[in-house]
């Protein structure tokens, strides 16, 4: 899908060599996806660069947390905007080890999607960032989790809307 703005993140689970506090580094990911066999990006290729080095971690040590989907995935209607904010149901709920959370802007603003325990503790921070409106789909992988019930957050300008989902192993 040429044009089309993707978002993801991805950790480090292994050791990666530590730089210096005061050079800059820049990470370049590269992933890939076949949206018609497998709907989740597949890291292909990392390489931090310094002003001194360029190494090329191991892929295998990267692990993605999160995903955002194109807005107009899945067709052209980029015109049909939303008339209300709205955050969804995770699909599948329960779910292992990721879930999909979709929600609709009805207006471009500030938008925060976080992740709570059920003691009320935010344990990750999805989005937290200006979005446009129109519909978004983000993929939130929970492997390094702990089975249980979360509560997922969508704050923006004008409101705040929680729905739980159930992580099952």
């Amino acid at each position: 899908m040429a044009g089309s703005t993707w978002s993801a993140a991805w950790v480090h689970t292994g050791s990666v060599q530590p730089v210096d506090g005061e050079e800059l580094a820049m990470v370049v990911i590269r992933a890939v996806t076949d949206w018609e066999s497998a709907p989740q990006l597949r890291l292909h290729r990392v390489s931090l660069s310094t002003h001194k080095q360029v190494m090329d971690p191991d892929v295998g040590g990267w692990e993605l947390i999160r995903q955002i989907e194109p807005a107009d995935r899945g067709g052209d209607h980029r015109d049909e905007l939303p008339q209300t904010t709205q955050l969804y149901s995770g699909y599948p709920n329960p779910f292992n080890p990721a879930t999909t959370l979709s929600f609709d802007l009805h207006e471009p603003g500030p938008v925060r999607l976080s992740i709570y325990d059920t003691l009320g503790r935010r344990i990750a921070t999805l989005i937290d960032n200006r979005l446009d409106a129109g519909r978004h789909k983000l993929t939130w992988d929970a492997a390094h989790m702990a089975s249980g019930m979360y509560l997922v957050r969508l704050e923006t300008g004008h409101t705040a809307q929680t729905r739980q989902v159930m992580l099952l192993k």
